[in-house]
């Protein structure tokens, strides 16, 4: 699944994006490509897997997305 979206905002560590339904979505900048700029539309894409090979839990995905060190 394919999902555009619009850089809103741009902060030292996180960036502020917008989809068609005006949902605000927030990602750590180390995630995002370097040369960002506010207006420009990203697509990211979405991959739903119904086995998890490498035995990732919900917990270690929220914490890469949220930037938690271990």
């Amino acid at each position: 699944m394919n999902y555009s979206l619009v850089i809103e905002g741009l902060s030292s560590c996180q960036a502020t994006l917008k989809d068609k339904d005006n949902n605000l979505i927030y990602l750590p900048l180390e995630k995002l490509p370097s040369n960002l700029k506010i207006g420009q539309t990203i697509s990211l894409q979405i991959n739903f897997e119904t086995a998890n090979p490498k035995n990732i839990n919900a917990k270690e995905i929220l914490n890469e997305l949220l930037g938690v060190k271990k």
